[in-house]
């Protein structure tokens, strides 16, 4: 037999905080690596008033001493890098590794604990609309976009890694 008792006070309604995205879509973000170079990352989509916050970042393959300008932004391609997969084919398990770009959401939230500082150098207009519910469903931290850079540029001969996609075939609404 349970005892119950009612409790002093009611339990308070948790409310939802609804969050704006840290940057506005089209912007050009660089930051540094380790070694003082200078990468690129772009903007696909930010969201506005939802419980995340949300951008959609393209890590760019820019990667310089000097700091990028947005021209670097216009014929950038996407990086690349190599992520197993694994499928199941006639009841047995495979895997194997391919090529994925690295485009990931980022979530308003954890922008204020991270230590990498990104800086906006510029604005591209980016016509087509993402969906975190349905494009790219990959998410990432703040700071795992050039800790990624340092260890791939670190030895690059071992992870480079094929893949050919230009932002600006990301940026247009149909670009089949």
């Amino acid at each position: 037999m349970k005892i119950q008792t009612e409790k002093k006070n009611a339990r308070r309604r948790v409310k939802k905080k609804f969050r704006e995205s840290i940057f506005k879509k089209g912007e050009c973000l660089v930051f540094k690596l380790s070694n003082g170079d200078y990468c690129g990352a772009f903007v696909l989509e930010s969201e506005k008033g939802t419980e995340y916050g949300l951008n959609l970042i393209a890590t760019t393959r820019i990667k310089s001493k000097n700091k990028p300008i947005v021209k670097d932004f216009e014929d950038a391609g996407v990086h690349f890098s190599m992520e197993e997969t694994i499928a199941f084919k006639n009841e047995s398990l495979s895997s194997k590794y391919v090529p994925i770009a690295q485009i990931h959401w980022y979530q308003a939230q954890f922008f204020k604990k991270a230590i990498t500082e990104f800086e906006v150098i510029g604005q591209l207009k980016v016509s087509r609309t993402f969906d975190s519910s349905k494009d790219y469903q990959r998410f990432s931290n703040w700071d795992n976009m050039p800790l990624y850079l340092d260890s791939y540029y670190s030895n690059l001969e071992e992870n480079k890694c094929e893949g050919n996609l230009k932002l600006k075939k990301l940026r247009k609404k149909y670009w089949l």
